[in-house]
């Protein structure tokens, strides 16, 4: 664990867990901080792909591989996380209109939304750090993504 703790730290690698099935020996992949924020974009953009999903490298790291959870379910949980912060709600609809609604251009999705192109920018740049930051916290020593509140949350509305 503390190798595992210590390669996210320090850059990017491939972690293969030693023991078990064949099929829990899949490759693991630890990335280092710049190019998990290139791949938490990227996930973001393939948000309902699942196959571009999961090809992404975020598919394969520690956190995501070990609770067999899928990066849609992760993703969704960080910005979900979004409506805690100051200002969340706003930047909660940001990053939906841009990666749920598929609004052709970000012109375009910020007019949905009402803003100023400015204005939409520095709140996706905003959510998309956050979203960042509450997945890299997860990866290096955190619970799995999906919580029990989630699911709660989830079935209350269904």
């Amino acid at each position: 664990m503390a190798e595992r703790h210590e390669a996210l730290l320090t850059g990017a690698g491939v972690v293969t867990p030693s023991g078990g099935p064949a099929q829990e020996r899949a490759e693991q992949v630890v990335l280092s901080r710049s190019e998990f924020d290139a791949a938490v974009r990227d996930a973001l953009r393939a948000l309902w792909w699942p196959s571009q999903l999961a090809r992404n490298p975020l598919s394969r790291t520690p956190r995501v591989a070990e609770h067999g959870q899928s990066l849609h379910d992760a993703l969704l949980h960080a910005i979900d996380t979004l409506r805690d912060e100051r200002g969340g709600e706003k930047r909660h609809q940001v990053v939906m209109t841009t990666y749920s609604e598929a609004a052709p251009t970000q012109e375009a999705a910020a007019r949905r939304l009402g803003m100023s192109f400015s204005t939409y920018r520095r709140h996706l740049t905003i959510a998309v750090k956050h979203i960042s930051d509450v997945m890299w916290g997860h990866e290096l020593n955190g619970p799995p993504f999906l919580s029990a509140d989630r699911d709660r949350n989830r079935n209350r509305s269904v």
